[in-house]
């Protein structure tokens, strides 16, 4: 099992209003991000989230308060991961996701998983914009490095200290997210 760990919880400081609530594709980004990750059918969907306004019903994905937001996207990371190993023990990997990219597909999440399996690695990657990030896929086996991250440090630094091990598959797109009103007024309509 495979839970997907979307991380929604901050406080838009640059967008000057929550962005999870902007609106995108006859929805939201926080909605269009959690249908994807939901279509993707791999295990559990989960959200770390801060501000009650961005929670709506749905009974398939796992709300995850984060009230330590304000240290960095780390408290987002370990909320996630822990909740997945309370609720899930059984979960064997855990995909990591922003939900401010706007053009993660249910296809590049499941090709995660692929290529992993493919390549036999407990790490797989996106690669866009000459780095590696998110959204990417951690084993198990990596779950105490997500638990053990701390301040503003993202999983990319757990990537970047096992740049061999990741299987790793090209999303140019993944450069793109929505971070400022100009990032936002500039997205492309794809």
């Amino acid at each position: 099992m495979t839970g997907i760990i979307i991380l929604a919880a901050g406080g838009s400081v640059r967008m000057g209003r929550p962005k999870q609530l902007l609106p995108y594709q006859k929805s939201t980004l926080l909605r269009h991000a959690i249908d994807q990750a939901k279509q993707a059918g791999l295990g559990p969907v989960m959200v770390t989230y801060s501000d009650p306004q961005i929670q709506y019903d749905d009974e398939t994905i796992y709300w995850c308060l984060n009230t330590g937001w304000e240290e960095g996207i780390s408290s987002s990371i370990r909320k996630g991961v822990d909740e997945l190993i309370r609720l899930y023990p059984q979960a064997e990997q855990a995909i990591i996701m922003l939900c401010d990219q706007p053009f993660v597909s249910a296809k590049l999440l499941m090709d995660l998983k692929n290529a992993a399996e493919i390549e036999k690695r407990t790490l797989a990657a996106c690669l866009y914009g000459n780095t590696i990030g998110t959204p990417a896929l951690f084993g198990k086996s990596y779950f105490n490095d997500l638990l053990a991250l701390k301040g503003d440090e993202g999983a990319k630094k757990i990537l970047l200290l096992h740049q061999n091990a990741i299987a790793a598959i090209p999303f140019a797109q993944g450069i793109i997210d929505i971070d400022t009103p100009q990032d936002y007024d500039n997205l492309p309509a794809y």
